[in-house]
């Protein structure tokens, strides 16, 4: 017989010194052990957190917390009974781009309802009951209201342009608008029919919104092969069409160098990098990586440290690392991480790269390990594995639940050490060396399937599912998170010095599948074995055969818990 389970969110805070503490913020019930309530983290409005949730009682809805039991309830029915307040409403992906379901202006979030595909509306809440009010219908037709797409990490803002937010809008008869709001219902209105750009008969929705220079930059498609990259003043008669060009399902825009950058292909090289001024003569191909018809695919664009990133292929390489300063000469592969036609980053468009100011994180592989964090900084030598956390072949991360934020100067990241086995989800922390990245929490839970991070002032939300209920999340203080304690287990070497025969006991360990390593004194791992703590038996042998007469560094590794103790070989 199924059991009910309960998906819960809980607070979790982490002081030096102490031991775990933590604090239900609130039961979400569900009907199951196969359905979770799902909490989505969303934004931000009044210094509260505002996610969503489904419970036994409503649809996916609204749900506000500020940290506290008491300030964690649910905000308001908006679609009555079991409808979800909108069926756009997603959670966010760790890489790649996502669309915005909501947004904050002048103390308010925005969001949008509908039934189903249809009856759309613009919504408003102050982060209170009262305060969460429908500012306007936007017709029984409409399918999709559009805020535009971010980066995961990045917070959701509107698209402002003349002081006022931008969106985009479509209905049943593929109709196309650009709306702006202040926030009432006689504020909220068309300014632009896209329809005289386009007659497409398909999802004809501007998407992809940039303001770049007091001016607005969209997408729409106008024909099932063909799409226009579009600039608005956000008047009708100051819209107008930049370039026509062959469709890409990815044509993201990014500003660089007062240049921006995108995407796109034609029929004589494929899709390729290209950049505009925001006139159609300057709208044109930065460099044919790939020459010819066949595509260089560029995607995942970032810029760090002044430099423009992104992922591509040309005939010698598969998906690498790729460079650009904005012109041809200058558009050069960055670094081959797996030598060769290999493909080192996963073939999964849009979940590459997460990227800051100053550093880009990025999952790859490079033949000796599995698939691991890389970071980048945007030079050849500053491109390497962050860590092998899956020792040997192993992933040490997977796509889907491995996330990457930054709060004040530390990055936080996911990862498991051994995913083949469900192992827990961890928290790292990493100043972007491999000395410098260690497991921060061991999730108590057993969070195990689908991590993720949403960034509050100086905490975080991490949420997941273990093997019977889905989605518990826990909010971590940052500011006293503090890294595993590695107190208790004991490990002592024996004889030594030795020229033999080396004996590691093993004492106060959790029983578990643990790892034996040994590291020579720059640091590079010469031998690993797995052992058995599950057992009595707390003797181990330390293979030291084969091993030339120096110091070493033997580490044992249990679960949350790691050890190491220095061995002279004469």
């Amino acid at each position: 017989m199924r059991q009910k389970h309960l998906s819960f969110l809980t607070l979790l805070l982490l002081s030096f010194g102490q031991s775990k503490a933590q604090q239900f913020l609130a039961n979400i019930s569900v009907a199951n052990s196969y359905t979770s309530s799902d909490a989505g983290f969303q934004g931000e409005v009044n210094g509260k957190l505002i996610f969503s949730a489904i419970d036994t009682i409503h649809g996916r809805e609204y749900w506000v917390t500020d940290g506290t039991p008491a300030g964690t309830h649910f905000l308001k029915d908006v679609n009555p009974g079991r409808a979800d307040v909108s069926h756009y409403l997603v959670y966010a992906r760790p890489f790649g781009w996502e669309p915005i379901t909501g947004f904050t202006f002048n103390n308010f979030y925005y969001f949008r309802s509908g039934r189903g595909y249809f009856d759309q509306a613009l919504w408003k809440t102050d982060g209170t009951e009262e305060g969460t009010t429908k500012i306007r219908d936007i017709g029984t037709d409409t399918t999709w209201i559009n805020f535009g797409y971010r980066r995961p990490h990045k917070k959701a803002g509107p698209i402002l342009l003349n002081g006022k937010p931008i969106f985009g809008v479509s209905d049943k008869l593929k109709n196309a608008t650009l709306w702006t709001t202040d926030g009432t219902p006689e504020g909220t209105k068309m300014i632009v029919d896209l329809t005289v750009f386009t007659s497409y008969t398909g999802a004809a929705a501007p998407y992809y919104f940039i303001v770049y220079k007091n001016a607005l930059y969209f997408f729409v498609r106008s024909s099932d092969t063909k799409m226009k990259l579009m600039r608005s003043n956000g008047t009708q008669s100051g819209t107008f069409v930049v370039k026509e060009m062959d469709y890409f399902s990815q044509p993201f825009l990014l500003p660089y160098k007062n240049e921006l950058f995108f995407t796109a292909t034609d029929s004589i090289h494929g899709t390729e990098l290209w950049k505009t001024n925001g006139l159609s003569s300057g709208t044109v191909m930065v460099k044919d990586i790939w020459p010819g018809t066949q595509s260089g695919g560029p995607v995942e664009m970032n810029v760090v440290n002044d430099r423009l990133l992104f992922f591509a292929r040309d005939p010698i390489h598969d998906k690498e690392l790729w460079i650009s300063d904005g012109t041809e000469e200058g558009t050069k592969l960055l670094k081959d991480t797996y030598p060769g036609k290999q493909r080192t980053i996963p073939q999964m468009p849009g979940i590459d790269m997460t990227a800051f100011e100053d550093r880009a994180f990025f999952p790859a592989n490079d033949s000796i390990h599995g698939q691991e964090w890389w970071v980048t900084d945007g030079t050849e030598q500053g491109t390497h594995m962050l860590k092998d956390i899956g020792p040997g072949t192993m992933n040490g991360m997977s796509l889907g639940e491995s996330y990457i934020v930054k709060v004040k100067d530390k990055f936080y990241l996911t990862a498991r050490e051994n995913p083949y086995a469900g192992g827990i989800i961890n928290i790292y922390v990493t100043d972007c060396s491999e000395a410098g990245t260690r497991k921060a929490f061991t999730s108590t839970a057993g969070i195990r399937y689908g991590a993720r991070f949403y960034s509050f002032g100086d905490k975080l939300f991490f949420q997941g599912a273990d093997n019977y209920r889905a989605d518990p999340a826990f909010l971590v203080d940052s500011t006293k998170l503090e890294f595993v304690n590695t107190v208790n287990l004991q490990l002592e070497l024996f004889p030594n010095p030795t020229s033999s025969i080396a004996l590691a006991k093993i004492t106060n360990f959790t029983p578990s599948l643990a790892k034996l390593s040994i590291y020579d004194v720059a640091g590079r791992k010469v031998s690993e074995q797995t052992v058995d703590l599950y057992c009595d038996c707390r003797i181990k042998n330390v293979p030291i055969g084969h091993l030339p007469r120096g110091v070493y560094f033997v580490a044992v590794s249990s679960r949350n818990q790691r050890i190491t103790k220095k061995l002279l070989v004469q």
